[in-house]
């Protein structure tokens, strides 16, 4: 492995399984060496509750393109280095059902879960949600913005390795795609 890709999603309903949003950040040799947010068509409706939860709204997808345009750029990546995510079964759960969607085969990835980390390393923590997280350690965060988040969960993996973690004791399996 010689990256590791953290990445955040940000879903247009309730039924979270759209992406309207996804940002990247990739970590090389223990530093944020890139950061990419890509607005996402989802080709569905919008609830409100999630457009006041994140602000994107269906005129600001609309002629951005469709995930498996993504997919084709960020596939590599996802599929042969560890992933990461805070709370990663929600947004790997997001991605699954996506590639479903759109019939996109896919196969096993590694990925870690900054959450998992965050319990074990910061037990003494009020909560592990990401904006606590991002002020314990002073990172900045815009919450919910997905090139944030990523970035953000970024700088979260890398100060939790300083304080001790070893990834290799999170590292799981999860199986994408149809």
């Amino acid at each position: 492995m010689k990256r590791i890709i953290v990445f955040d999603v940000e879903t247009p309903n309730f039924k979270n399984d759209k992406i309207c949003s996804i940002g990247i950040t990739k970590i090389e040799e223990g530093l944020v060496v890139d950061s990419k947010n890509y607005l996402v068509n989802p080709e569905c409706n919008f609830d409100f509750r999630n457009i006041s939860i994140h602000g994107i709204k269906p005129e600001a997808v609309i002629s951005a393109p469709t995930f498996p345009i993504i997919w084709d750029i960020i596939a590599e990546d996802f599929l042969t280095n560890i992933v990461v995510a805070h709370n990663a079964n929600f947004d790997l759960g997001v991605l699954k059902k996506t590639l479903i969607y759109y019939g996109i085969e896919s196969s096993l990835l590694l990925y870690v879960d900054t959450l998992k980390i965050a319990r074990k390393i910061l037990k003494e923590s009020a909560n592990h949600k990401l904006p606590t997280l991002c002020w314990y350690y002073d990172i900045e965060l815009n919450h919910h913005d997905s090139g944030s988040d990523s970035f953000a969960c970024a700088n979260l993996l890398l100060n939790l390795i300083e304080d001790g973690a070893d990834l290799k004791e999170y590292i799981k399996e999860y199986r994408l795609g149809i």
